[in-house]
């Protein structure tokens, strides 16, 4: 005899999850013109070291993106919060550089768009 599974109607007390996340719309865009570019390397820099960079770089490298943090152009909320970023988090997901290292990489300007 095959097991039964008994589905309900969700409760007003149940979470609410969206079924939209305009989040994850964005990143797939973002990595569609990226990949569509030939873009394998992101360089990146910000206000919010522990909030917003970090943020963006697991997303980039989980998509398999090479990441490179231009470390002397983000601070965090605090020093501490940015120190134990860069010295914990950024190591195991990137590579840490400073800003004309990071420059450098990348020529005289910016690559074509693909015919």
């Amino acid at each position: 005899m095959k097991p039964t599974v008994q589905f309900s109607a969700p409760s007003p007390t149940d979470p609410a999850k969206p079924l939209f996340d305009p989040s994850q719309t964005a990143i797939v865009v973002i990595d569609l013109q990226l990949r569509r570019r030939g873009i394998t390397t992101i360089v990146l820099c910000g206000i919010a070291s522990g909030l917003g960079v970090d943020t963006t770089a697991c997303e980039a490298f989980q998509l398999g993106y090479e990441v490179i943090f231009a470390i002397d152009a983000m601070t965090g909320f605090s020093e501490a919060e940015h120190a134990h970023v860069r010295d914990v988090i950024f190591p195991r997901i990137g590579r840490i550089r400073e800003t004309s290292a990071s420059a450098a990489v990348f020529g005289d300007g910016p690559a074509a768009p693909p015919a």
